[in-house]
């Protein structure tokens, strides 16, 4: 038997301990909360800034010179003066994503306790997946910070890796 082996066997019971307060189930990505943004700093200058470029536009001002004078893009001041209010602070639309075909697949491999991102991504790209190992990570970050379990192996002194 190993120094490993002992010190590992003297902690077992924390090898295949679970957190009581960890979450039972992976985040749904239709249920990711839609894009509404209405209490935040952006949504205080949209707020502030709409009435301000439909006054301006009513003036009879220009998009452009709107733009120089509130320091904004033209395409910014024109999606202002086209859009309600409530449209612009509740998009609500959450656009699709590379990794959306492959999330059912990242959700099993995540049960079985594959939470190894580069792994996933090349098996997902094996499949097809065209995004970036980026995309994965920052994909897998989010059930990472809900704690989501993962159901890992049973692990024992001897089978735990050494070097």
């Amino acid at each position: 038997m190993t120094a490993v082996e002992r010190v590992l066997g003297r902690r077992r019971s924390c090898l295949n301990e679970k957190d009581p307060d960890r979450i039972e189930a992976l985040p749904d990505p239709a249920a990711d909360p839609p894009d509404d943004f209405s209490d935040g700093p952006l949504a205080q200058r949209i707020t502030r800034q709409h009435p301000q470029i439909l006054q301006m536009l009513a003036q009879g001002r220009t998009i452009s010179a709107i733009s120089r004078e509130l320091h904004l893009d033209r395409k910014t001041v024109r999606r202002y003066a086209r859009t309600e209010l409530d449209d612009l602070l509740h998009s609500g639309i959450r656009r699709a994503s590379l990794i959306d075909p492959f999330v059912p697949h990242l959700q099993a491999r995540w049960r079985e306790g594959c939470v190894n991102a580069a792994v996933l991504f090349q098996e997902i790209a094996a499949q097809g997946f065209t995004g970036s190992a980026q995309t994965v990570r920052h994909y897998l970050q989010r059930w990472r910070v809900a704690g989501v379990p993962v159901t890992p192996a049973v692990i024992t002194p001897r089978k735990v890796p050494v070097g």
